[in-house]
């Protein structure tokens, strides 16, 4: 993976290490949730997770594949 973009900002992930990005539960009332976007080093996108999303769009598509 390249970096990841949490809303506007922009992460940068090291060569074989993980990222862990946090953000509130819908219950809690701290604002609109992020845009969370995985990119690789190509800068084609791997996933993403909405702010009204509970799964990512990884997970999903591994999902049906599954079914």
């Amino acid at each position: 993976m390249g970096h990841v973009l949490v809303g506007a900002r922009r992460i940068e992930v090291p060569e074989q290490r993980s990222l862990v990005a946090v953000r509130a539960s819908p219950g809690i009332r701290v604002g609109p949730r992020p845009l969370i976007v995985a990119l690789g080093h190509d800068g084609a996108e791997l996933c993403r997770i909405g702010p009204h999303d509970g799964i990512d769009t990884h997970t999903w598509q591994r999902l049906r594949e599954e079914s």
